[in-house]
């Protein structure tokens, strides 16, 4: 099973890899829910945009068992705490096969993987369907920032305040009150390495884990103000065979245009989709489950 494959390796010495034979890894300090935030906050002092170009690796497999993988490349930019354009193009194809994106309204997701049923989905924050919570995989609009490690903390909206754990690696570990979410902290960086997203009935819909941090390029900041953000970002869905994986390059906080937020533009100058094509979410009684990615691979 791919999501689960690799054994860790043994230690030096080991026989068996147990894991009475591993170093014992520091406890955290205790800290509380506010002291945590504060600290994790602390690279958005000077941090409240990101651009970056997307390597995209998906894998999943089909009910008879059989393995798909494509490589798709796309382009990334988020403008906290709302607005988020996720644009995915295939490996030589010409055109976008999916975007997901949000203002600080709507949310909305083009399906164009099948370029003769292509659809939007588009919602309002504020009619937000908590059925379709975690359903649409890999790109939902309104989970992706949780899952990439780019939305802060609020300590006035967790009351009462969420108790902070730590795990036997050596991470603080918060379930937060008022999101679906559990962050899994570094406890020396305070930056996020692994988030969960929980469905309706309180299981893991969706794990993300993040590594390989490098410095955002702030036009108006010296390089010492410079924050981390991960840029390798591995979501999968525990329930199924499925994984995605972005790379994340040449992360800045410049070339972000105001179009790309703008859902009345994109539906008229860049989804060019009929009526019959455009899924309102906020008014249809039983809402079909968001799409999947799809593919490519011929039938």
């Amino acid at each position: 099973m791919l999501l689960l494959a690799g054994c860790k390796s043994l230690l030096p010495g080991s026989a068996t890899g147990d894991r009475s034979d591993r170093p014992v890894v520091p406890k955290p300090t205790d800290i509380s829910f506010a002291q945590l935030a504060q600290r994790y906050n602390a690279r958005f002092e000077h941090f409240d945009r990101l651009r970056a170009s997307l390597t995209v690796s998906y894998t999943n497999r089909d009910e008879e068992g059989k393995e798909h993988h494509v490589q798709a490349n796309g382009q990334l930019a988020v403008r906290l705490p709302d607005r988020l354009m996720c644009r995915i193009t295939h490996i030589g194809r010409a055109g976008t096969i999916m975007w997901a994106g949000s203002n600080r309204q709507r949310y909305w997701l083009y399906d164009a993987s099948d370029e003769t049923a292509a659809r939007v989905y588009h919602g309002s924050h504020a009619r937000y369907r908590p059925d379709l919570h975690g359903v649409a995989w890999p790109l939902h609009p309104l989970d992706l920032p949780w899952l990439m490690g780019l939305v802060p903390l609020e300590p006035a909206r967790e009351e009462p305040a969420p108790r902070v754990d730590h795990d036997d690696e050596g991470r603080y570990v918060v379930r937060l009150a008022r999101s679906p979410v559990r962050l899994f902290i570094d406890a020396r960086s305070y930056e996020p390495v692994r988030i969960e997203v929980f469905d309706d009935e309180g299981q893991v819909a969706l794990v993300s884990r993040l590594s390989k941090p490098k410095r955002v390029e702030l036009e108006r900041q010296p390089p010492g103000r410079w924050p981390y953000v991960a840029t390798r970002v591995e979501i999968r869905r525990p329930e199924r065979q499925e994984q995605l994986r972005m790379t994340l390059s040449v992360p800045r906080d410049t070339d972000i245009k105001d179009r790309w937020f703008d859902l009345d533009l994109l539906m008229n100058k860049v989804f060019k989709l009929p009526e019959d094509r455009r899924v309102d979410l906020d008014r249809r009684r039983e809402a079909p489950p968001l799409p999947t990615i799809s593919t490519g691979a011929p039938e």
